[in-house]
């Protein structure tokens, strides 16, 4: 049996998200939340840019605010690019990845409650919820499918507890230990923990103008340099796995 790995060191690895967390996660997933370009889509998903793109065009996973100029994705349009990208790596058909995405997005949309969020999948199957009674494409039972299964994806799980084949994406409520993220705050971009100041903004302030962490801290009193630094690492990771 194939097996998922874990990507980086256990310190690296997402810890679980709390009751709370999970209900804020559940909650965004009702309405479209957040704006992102197909570049900080790419970032924040784990999805490469170019899949991002493709999907939207052929209508593989159509992003919330499509008719925007240029179309951006959402909040949950992170969630269903993860899961699209889990299928897809345990060679699910695509027509039934899109459908399940959008069964999900529909009943999302209609209530959060007694909807299961985790999806198995196998080599051209996938099973809602975590005993796996029935696979929804071939019929068979658990019994009969449970060895041919290659993987697990919670929704409301960080991309890093259960990793699809070579993508990397972070928690999408704690992306690093001194960044949060909501799409209610900023139009959902990470921020420094508590406050609203985004990361991006801080990485530019590094890279685009050379200053320094110090002189950063300088320009917002009321983060500190260890804030600084992990902003900053955060979105460096974020650029080089995108």
């Amino acid at each position: 049996m194939v097996r998922t790995q874990l990507r980086g060191s256990p310190s690296e690895t997402a810890a679980p998200l709390t009751i709370e967390e999970r209900g804020q996660l559940l909650q965004a997933l009702r309405l479209p939340r957040g704006l992102y370009s197909a570049a900080r889509a790419a970032q924040l998903s784990g999805v490469p840019e170019r899949t991002v793109y493709h999907w939207a065009r052929h209508e593989v996973l159509t992003p919330d605010h499509v008719l925007e100029r240029p179309k951006s994705w959402s909040y949950r349009d992170l969630v269903y690019l993860r899961l699209t990208a889990f299928l897809r790596s345990h060679d699910v058909d695509l027509c039934d990845s899109t459908a399940l995405v959008s069964r999900l997005r529909a009943e999302f949309s209609l209530s959060a409650e007694n909807i299961q969020t985790e999806v198995s999948a196998a080599s051209g199957g996938y099973a809602l919820g975590p005993t796996m009674e029935v696979d929804e494409l071939s019929g068979q039972t658990a019994f009969e499918t449970m060895v041919a299964y290659v993987g697990t994806f919670d929704i409301l799980a960080p991309l890093e507890e259960k990793v699809t084949r070579r993508l990397w994406g972070p928690n999408l409520i704690r992306p690093s230990t001194r960044t949060s993220m909501s799409p209610w705050v900023m139009s959902g971009e990470p921020v420094v923990r508590n406050s609203r100041i985004p990361t991006a903004s801080l990485h530019a302030l590094h890279e685009d103008r050379q200053l320094s962490a110090g002189d950063i801290v300088a320009l917002y009193p009321t983060i500190s340099l260890e804030d600084v630094s992990d902003a900053i690492d955060l979105e460096a990771r974020l650029r080089s796995a995108a």
